[in-house]
C-alpha cells in the first residue's frame, strides 16, 4: 500500500511539473504577441487550477467531435465508425462506439467538475487558505483547519443535498464565447466571499447546523461550481459542431519557420 501511494504522488509530481511548465511557456508566448493576455496567463496570478479546468475542457469538447464524427453523413471521409470498424470488428457497431464515447465524455465531466467545485471554494483562490495570513485586524482565525471546518465538516453537518443547491443555479446554460477569460471570473467571483468563510467561522457557524447565513453560502458555492460546469459542457457542445481549421504546416506551433515562433518559448502561439 506504501509502494502504490509513493508512486501516485510521484505520479502527481510529474504532472504537476509538466502543467507548471506548459504554464510558463504559454505565458512567455503570450508576452511576445499579446502583453495584456498575457497578465491573464501568468501562472504567478492563475495557480495551475484554471489549465486543469481548461484541459478538462478541452477534453470533453474532443471527446464531442469525435461522438459527432462516428456515423456523420455530411462528413463520409472522417466517419469515425467506419475508419474504426477497420481497425477491429470490435467497433463495427456505431452504438457501441458512441457508447464508448459517452463514458469517456462522463469520465471527463467529472475530471473536470473537481476542479470547477474547487474553483467555486472561496478559500482555494486566497492566500487566505489555511487560516488567515499577515495582517488580522478583524481578529479572524489563523487555524488551518477552517478549511476543513467549511468545505468538509459543516456541508456533512447541514446534511446538504442537490434540491438545496439547485434552487440557487442560474436558470439557463450560458454559451461562453472566452472560455478561458470566464474561468478566472469564476474563480474571481468565489473569492469575494473569502471573508464570508472567515466571519461565519468567528461567529462559531460550523457548528451551528441553523446558521442560516452560513447555509446559504454553502448553497451559493456550490451553485456556482454546478452552473459553471454546465455552462463549460454546454460551450463543449456547441463548439464540437464547428469545424476544425486546417492548419498549414508553416503555421504549426512547433515549427521555427511559423512567423509568430517564439525562441524562448519554443513554439507559436496555438490557433
Amino acid at each position: 500500500m506504501r509502494s502504490s501511494s509513493t508512486s501516485h504522488k510521484r505520479l502527481q509530481g510529474r504532472l504537476s511539473w509538466r502543467l507548471l511548465g506548459l504554464a510558463m511557456a504559454l505565458c512567455a508566448v503570450a508576452q511576445a504577441v499579446d502583453p495584456d493576455r498575457a497578465k491573464l496567463i501568468n501562472i504567478r496570478y492563475t495557480g495551475t487550477q484554471a489549465y486543469s479546468i481548461m484541459e478538462g475542457y478541452e477534453r470533453i469538447k474532443a471527446g464531442m467531435r469525435l461522438y459527432r464524427a462516428v456515423d456523420n453523413p455530411q462528413q463520409p471521409g472522417v466517419n469515425l465508425g467506419a475508419i474504426l470498424a477497420r481497425i477491429s470488428p470490435l467497433f463495427s457497431d456505431a452504438a457501441q462506439v458512441k457508447q464508448m464515447l459517452v463514458n469517456d465524455i462522463a469520465f471527463y465531466m467529472g475530471w473536470v467538475g473537481h476542479y470547477v467545485a474547487d474553483a467555486a471554494q472561496p478559500l482555494h483562490n486566497s492566500q487566505h487558505h489555511d487560516g488567515w495570513s499577515g495582517p488580522d485586524p478583524k481578529g479572524y482565525t489563523r487555524d488551518p483547519e477552517i478549511h476543513g471546518r467549511f468545505e468538509s465538516s459543516y456541508v456533512d453537518l447541514i446534511e446538504t443535498t442537490a434540491p438545496d443547491v439547485i434552487k440557487y443555479m442560474r436558470k439557463d446554460a450560458r454559451h461562453l464565447d472566452d472560455v478561458w477569460k470566464a474561468t478566472l471570473d469564476h474563480s474571481l467571483e468565489a473569492r469575494d466571499s473569502v471573508e464570508d468563510v472567515y466571519r461565519a467561522d468567528l461567529r462559531g457557524a460550523f457548528v451551528n447546523k441553523d446558521d442560516k447565513q452560513a447555509r446559504e453560502l454553502v448553497y451559493k458555492r456550490l451553485a456556482s461550481g454546478a452552473s459553471f460546469l454546465r455552462d463549460l459542457v454546454y460551450t463543449a457542445w456547441i463548439e464540437s459542431a464547428k469545424p476544425v481549421p486546417r492548419i498549414d504546416p508553416t503555421n504549426r506551433m512547433e515549427n521555427p519557420d511559423n512567423p509568430k515562433y517564439n525562441p524562448a518559448a519554443g513554439s507559436a502561439p496555438a490557433q
